[in-house]
């Protein structure tokens, strides 16, 4: 099981560092408004704030156009890392006229950000501006870190199944994307997991855990996901059905049904109020304790702006003629979401979909397995409980980008990315389908996955190194000097994490092959 997440912890730094500064969704926004924080330890209004000079300066550092993924890197001009240029030499500190669009979410990812910045003031030496993204990398990879865990945790509660405890663990490593945004500056990493942990208390709850300690820590977990993103708000009602199907569980069956000598029960209605009442007094908190803490943010913005996520930047207004077609949309939204979902798009081969297309149909496949062939512990309601926080997110994407479609006329806000914080769900769902799939093979199970999910980053990483280190006149030899010369990290310190991510791999394949006697 750690060796998994040593696993994870070191593909997240490595790819740290295998895509260039600025080439993940957002990040140069997502750096300024982190440097914002830490400079006056205020949240600007949505629409006050403009990005600073300091950053969008830095752009032409790195080749960054916004909009345009850029050019293939030359080694050649790579300038050398005691020369580069820290974000104070990039000044002067004042707005420029590019929007800021971060201010629509809540600042709490933004919040932990200027933290770590603030820590790093008292380094003694200053860093470069690539070296101070590096380090907010990091931090969201540390954030982030905690995935496998979470996921195992989630698949056991649920099923009670060791072999698909380890193969939910092992799901994450074979998402190419995840590591990538997980490692990139975004705030998507803080609610991923916030709400894995959710969902693994949920998986509980569904079980019949109807503690007080339990109810406070979902609430808790809520409210600070609802001081992170939007997307939180598709939490409350999963918190409600998770209590609602924890009714029917043994720890309420005490209160309304006894057992009589003859074997059978023997059911006590008198007792069935205090059940209930049980069921929402727990529902109740947690719901409470997350509204409470978090709601009061979108509250504010609808009361102060009319919105609950003012976009004071999105220019409304379709153009000329435009008529919505929703049978192409439909389809197209949902070749980009699954495709997105797997791999950075502009690094896919001609921009193909197919490879995240169909490792989406893997995946939907293993989900169906799991409801169709019920061989673990949990039942269908309970494997349905752990969907649901992928489903609401879903939902609210899909509304968004749908309302985008028929403001604009352009197909946008269309990203897998944005489910993530459903992974933990989704991933244990996924195992519990493998290995009722495989029966008495289910031994061999977390191995297979972790195959898998090697051969899927291998190949990403490939593509990554041609994409955005090389070209078609250079080799993969040459496309990996381009990334030395320009990386933040000494080649040593990369050269070492690779090294130590092939060691972790093999260690993790050799623990799940020792493992699996424990499996059959």
């Amino acid at each position: 099981m750690w060796a998994l997440v040593a696993v994870f912890g070191l593909l997240l730094a490595v790819q740290a560092v295998l895509f260039p500064t600025y080439r993940s969704p957002d990040e140069p926004a997502h750096v300024d408004m982190t440097r914002a924080v830490r400079a006056e330890w205020r949240w600007p209004d949505p629409g006050e704030r403009r990005l600073s000079v300091e950053v969008t300066n830095s752009w032409g550092l790195v080749a960054y156009r916004p909009w345009d993924p850029g050019l293939p890197f030359d080694r050649r001009l790579a300038p050398p890392r005691g020369e580069r240029l820290t974000f104070a030499d990039l000044g002067p500190d004042r707005p420029s006229d590019i929007p800021q669009q971060m201010t629509q979410h809540p600042p709490l990812y933004y919040l932990g950000g200027a933290v770590v910045l603030a820590a790093a003031d008292a380094l003694p030496f200053t860093m470069a501006y690539d070296v101070e993204v590096l380090l907010l990398r990091f931090y969201s990879a540390v954030l982030v870190l905690p995935l496998p865990v979470l996921a195992w945790a989630t698949a056991w509660r649920a099923t009670g199944d060791r072999a698909a405890a380890l193969v939910a663990a092992t799901l994450p490593l074979a998402v190419p994307m995840l590591t990538h945004i997980g490692s990139s500056v975004n705030n998507d990493n803080l609610l991923v997991v916030l709400v894995a942990a959710m969902t693994a208390l949920l998986a509980g709850v569904a079980k019949g855990d109807l503690s007080a300690r339990t109810a406070v820590a979902v609430g808790v977990l809520g409210a600070l996901a609802l001081l992170t993103k939007g997307f939180a708000l598709a939490l409350p009602p999963v918190v409600a059905a998770a209590y609602l199907l924890g009714a029917r569980r043994p720890l309420l069956s005490r209160f309304w049904v006894r057992q009589v000598p003859a074997g059978g029960t023997e059911r006590h209605p008198e007792r069935m109020g205090r059940g209930w009442g049980l069921l929402g007094r727990r529902g109740g908190a947690a719901l409470g304790v997350m509204l409470a803490g978090g709601l009061w943010w979108w509250v504010a913005n609808l009361v102060r702006h009319g919105s609950l996520q003012p976009l004071p930047f999105v220019e409304r207004g379709v153009p000329e003629g435009f008529t919505p077609d929703l049978a192409w949309w439909a389809p197209f939204a949902l070749e980009r979401f699954a495709s997105r979902f797997w791999f950075e798009p502009v690094t896919v081969p001609g921009g193909s979909t197919t490879p995240g297309v169909v490792a989406s149909l893997v995946l939907l496949a293993l989900v169906g397995a799991a409801f169709a062939v019920v061989r673990t512990g949990a039942t269908r309601a309970d494997l349905a409980v752990l969907c649901l926080p992928f489903l609401g997110i879903f939902a609210v994407v899909a509304y968004g980008a749908l309302d985008l479609y028929l403001d604009t006329g352009a197909p946008r806000g269309i990203h897998g990315r944005y489910t993530y914080p459903g992974l933990a769900g989704v991933a244990a769902v996924a195992a519990a389908g493998v290995v009722s799939l495989l029966g008495r093979h289910r031994r061999w199970a977390p191995l297979a996955v972790l195959g898998v999910a090697g051969a899927l980053q291998l190949q990403a990483g490939v593509w990554t190194l041609d994409r955005w280190w090389g070209s078609t006149e250079t080799g993969l030899a040459d496309s990996t000097r381009a990334l030395l010369a320009w990386s933040p990290l000494a080649s040593p310190a990369l050269v070492a994490l690779v090294v130590l991510l092939a060691a972790a791999s093999a260690f993790a394949a050799l623990a799940l092959w020792v493992e699996r006697r424990r499996l059959a």
